[in-house]
């Protein structure tokens, strides 16, 4: 079964206010609400489009496949939307750092994301 991921990807972000951060990209406030909870089971492509520029991600990354036991789809394209159930908290980490290393823990970050962005 498919379903949309948001939640997680918002809380990996520390987004600690989806239904405002998804205003400012232009998703109504009732639209996004309805979004949050489940309660809207149809998405526009351009709402799609917007939650990926509100989240920095491509609409892959709004979805997360949980496989049906009676369908086999071990070798399926499908599979490549099975999420590690794990939730990321940077903020966490954040919390255990002293701050006096605070700066190199930002500069290795910073290295971390040119090395991604020179891969793509």
């Amino acid at each position: 079964m498919l379903k949309y991921n948001l939640k997680r990807m918002l809380s990996d972000r520390s987004i600690l206010k989806p239904v405002g951060h998804l205003a400012k990209y232009g998703i109504n406030k009732s639209t996004a609400s309805r979004i949050l909870s489940g309660r809207l089971s149809t998405v526009k492509l351009s709402q799609i489009e917007k939650l990926c520029i509100a989240l920095h991600c491509t609409p892959n990354d709004l979805l997360e496949y949980t496989p049906d036991e009676k369908i086999k789809t071990t070798d399926h394209p499908l599979t490549k939307l099975i999420r590690n159930q794990q939730s990321i908290k940077v903020t966490e980490l954040l919390k255990d750092i002293p701050v006096d290393e605070l700066p190199a823990f930002t500069n290795k970050i910073a290295e971390l994301k040119q090395e991604l962005f020179k891969k793509n």
